[in-house]
């Protein structure tokens, strides 16, 4: 068995990674509101509404990985 220092770095690191893709949305969501033109806001907003949105699905997808590992562990 591992011991829970193990187990907790690649927890660790995905929330780093997700952060640091948060923080990088969002740089470029402020980049396309200040890049003016037709419907800056808009641009903007679906900038930072995609990152999230991928956030959103890896978060699920590591959730449900983890849970049918859990229950994989359990047995029959």
């Amino acid at each position: 068995m591992k011991s829970d220092q193990q187990t907790a770095r690649p927890i660790n690191l995905t929330l780093w990674i997700m952060g640091f893709l948060l923080v990088w949305g969002g740089y470029l969501a402020i980049g396309a509101l200040r890049a003016g033109g037709n419907h800056a806001s808009a641009r903007g907003l679906i900038v930072f509404a995609c990152t999230l949105g991928f956030l959103v699905l890896w978060w699920a997808a590591l959730s449900a990985r983890k849970r049918r590992l859990e229950k994989d562990a359990e047995g029959p």
